[in-house]
């Protein structure tokens, strides 16, 4: 299990760090009370508060790591 912790806009000002800049989106599926799916939506933070789509290489480096520190 992954769990994930949202601190919300406390970061939008900090664009010096690429860990402050990274973004997890979780989407959640629930069905009859029973969770079907997550799916990890992955962005990058630009100009303070434009968050856009990750590359590929760019997604890839954070699952690893996020993966990687939970022991996945």
């Amino acid at each position: 299990m992954m769990t994930l912790i949202g601190l919300g806009n406390l970061f939008f000002d900090q664009m010096q760090s690429l860990e402050t800049r990274q973004e997890f989106v979780d989407r959640h599926v629930f069905y009859d009370g029973r969770h079907i799916s997550t799916e990890l939506l992955t962005a990058m933070l630009e100009d303070y508060a434009r968050p856009r789509p990750m590359t590929d290489e760019e997604r890839e480096a954070l699952l690893r790591a996020a993966f990687g520190a939970s022991g996945w």
